[in-house]
């Protein structure tokens, strides 16, 4: 009887990337999207609501929708359990700033972490829709701004804003050894 429950918890985790026996959430391979972001929430929700014992994201990411990955964000802000991301592979765009969110940030001595301000493709919609999209996508990089300085400042306390405009121009990809200076994660492992 064990050896079934065993193989239905395997089943769920290689489906949907969630293995309720060590409380575990794989977030890898996929670009953020609606479908991933609704998937991360509902295993975030199934795991945080069981008991509030310690979960683990594992995260191997380019990224993707910024929406998408603040929804994401939000939702292991909200988490009652302690959180760890383990980055293996590579947390890029958007999945960086998911990390950060985390209480405990984790990197292998092998992966990478890349920031950016990103890309914005608006839709073929009229312009004055454009325009309103063009002054949230402003206000957006704010937000992303002020959650990489919350953590560099840490460490560093006279880091300035101009600084991480600077480095968000274009991508700026970290080591691990690199990260964990700059204070974007708090372990490699």
């Amino acid at each position: 009887m064990a050896t079934r429950k065993n193989h239905n918890d395997i089943d769920v985790f290689m489906d949907n990337g969630l293995y309720v026996p060590t409380r575990t959430i794989s977030m890898g391979g996929e670009t953020i999207d609606h479908e991933l972001s609704e998937q991360i929430i509902k295993n975030l929700h199934v795991l945080d609501n069981l008991n509030n014992d310690p979960l683990t994201i594992i995260l191997n990411s380019n990224g993707g929708d910024c929406n998408q990955g603040m929804s994401i964000y939000e939702a292991i802000r909200l988490c009652k359990s302690h959180v760890t991301v383990k980055v293996i592979g590579q947390v890029q765009s958007m999945a960086a700033w998911i990390l950060q969110i985390a209480d405990h940030r984790m990197m292998s001595r092998n992966s990478r972490l890349m920031i950016h301000t990103g890309v914005m493709g608006l839709p073929d919609d009229h312009p004055e829709n454009n325009k309103k999209w063009m002054k949230q996508w402003e206000k957006d990089e704010i937000i992303f701004e002020d959650i990489l300085l919350e953590k560099i400042k840490v460490k560093h306390p006279d880091f300035t804003r101009k600084k991480i405009k600077d480095m968000l121009r274009f991508d700026t990809i970290l080591t691990p050894e690199e990260a964990l200076e700059l204070g974007l994660i708090d372990e490699i492992v």
